[in-house]
């Protein structure tokens, strides 16, 4: 059977179907009065990020951008709901209101960092019912207007941190270097903003990004730490942040996000108080946290990704990948940190639709693979990147069993050695049935002006 993207109703290339719980903030009181929200009449790029819905030999967007790069500061959200600044869920069974409220929330995030939402080039929506997201996409072209849209992924979700939750949306910006903010700064409330749980709602940083590898709880001996112990695995997954970090030159407190990966949203309180015991309460990073169907091994009851940044006076060199790092666990073939000085591009979430709309690998995880990374490669390319300026990948599998076809198939193409940093957890389902795999990447372009 061949697939035409040009017959999806209500279905973004990015979106999948993960069964999660986000768990960004708690039950709150509710209002049905939406909120007024700032809207931008159409998004004015930069002439320093550039956006590109559809480039050569590749596939085309739902309105958002497949490839979006850019230099300058990066301002990272957490991920945002209906509270208002009165701690009240605006839109109580209505999609439309929530989603206002969640860009509403974002604007005033990003205008605390002294950015707006012009300069986002990076969004993540989850949602309860991906019927939802013909409605996000008005909303999101109500507000953003048509045109040089953020590069996007979409995900349902089983339910979010409270049953009246419908939407939750994460974002990263990038303003230009002209900014004269700090280099970094952490917000953990904005003026007219909703208020976090002991992590900060919005933060921005010059300099060299650092990326992690998801980090699970094997040690650097290769020995699985706290099986069946939730807090010992996050002790020793914060501890092969840290380890990962130092390698780079730099430590926990210039982290500015974290996305964590839980097998039990039930742990989330025993997670936060492993937090602060590890990073102190103030200054936290941005944060979102999902229950997942599955991690790589049965064992593992957490995961998580990390974004640092090294503040723009750092003399490390431009780009370097350290597949293992001291004191640190070995990766599968990928490295488990990576920073990065430069142009970043930010992909959308990659299926395996080709440039003609077509569906290629019908129940083929390895033809799909393929077709994702040349989905990738293609976007790169078209802004002026490659496969080997690549910092991040992310995948999402429909069968966690699928693992090592993948590293089989992304070795092929990328090469053995200075591999991104990369997590993969299973889904309960991708946007069609017979998608297999989505991956997002990120890739930094070394700065010229050395």
């Amino acid at each position: 059977m061949s697939l035409k993207k040009t017959k999806l109703m209500l279905i973004a290339a990015g979106a999948a179907t993960v069964l999660a719980v986000l768990a960004g903030c708690a039950p709150a009181t509710t209002t049905s009065t939406p909120s007024p929200t700032s809207s931008s009449a159409q998004q004015v790029a930069s002439p320093d990020i550039e956006f590109m819905e559809q480039v050569p030999g590749g596939p085309a967007g739902f309105g958002y951008s497949q490839v979006v790069s850019g230099e300058g500061r990066y301002v990272f959200t957490a991920g945002q709901t209906a509270l208002n600044e009165n701690g009240e869920i605006v839109g109580v069974g209505d999609f439309a209101a929530q989603t206002r409220q969640a860009f509403e929330n974002i604007r005033v995030s990003l205008a605390a960092e002294g950015a707006s939402l012009d300069d986002l080039v990076r969004l993540n929506y989850f949602v309860t019912d991906i019927n939802d997201l013909q409605v996000m996409r008005d909303v999101r072209d109500e507000i953003l207007g048509v045109g040089d849209q953020p590069a996007s992924s979409a995900v349902q979700v089983v339910a979010l941190a409270s049953p009246d939750f419908l939407i939750e949306i994460e974002a990263v910006a990038l303003v230009p270097f002209e900014s004269g903010n700090a280099p970094i700064s952490f917000t953990e409330r904005a003026a007219g903003g909703p208020e976090g749980f002991g992590y900060s709602q919005v933060v921005s940083g010059q300099g060299r990004v650092i990326r992690t590898a998801g980090q699970t709880a094997f040690n650097a001996n290769g020995d699985f730490i706290g099986e069946g112990d939730f807090a010992a695995q996050t002790r020793q997954v914060f501890e092969n942040i840290r380890v990962s970090l130092e390698a780079q030159g730099a430590s926990l407190d210039d982290l500015v996000k974290l996305n964590y990966f839980v097998t039990d949203i039930n742990d989330l309180q025993l997670m936060r108080d492993v937090r602060d015991e590890i990073l102190g309460v103030g200054n936290q990073p941005a944060s979102s946290a999902v229950q997942v169907a599955a991690l790589a091994l049965p064992e593992f009851k957490i995961e998580i990704e990390a974004t640092a940044i090294i503040p723009s006076d750092s003399d490390a060199e431009t780009i370097t990948f350290i597949e293992q790092v001291p004191g640190g666990p070995a990766g599968f073939g990928y490295s488990q940190v990576v920073g990065s000085e430069g142009r970043i591009v930010i992909t959308a979430g990659q299926t395996a639709f080709n440039a003609n709309g077509d569906f290629i690998g019908e129940g083929d995880f390895a033809a799909q693979t393929r077709q994702v990374f040349e989905n990738i490669r293609v976007s790169l390319e078209a802004q002026g990147a490659s496969l080997d300026d690549l910092v991040k990948l992310n995948y999402f599998v429909t069968d966690i069993n699928d693992l090592q076809l993948m590293r089989d198939v992304r070795d092929e193409i990328l090469g053995v050695g200075n591999q991104p940093a990369s997590s993969a957890v299973q889904v309960a389902a991708l946007a069609l049935p017979e998608f297999k795999i989505e991956i997002e990447a990120t890739a930094v372009i070394p700065s010229r002006n050395k």
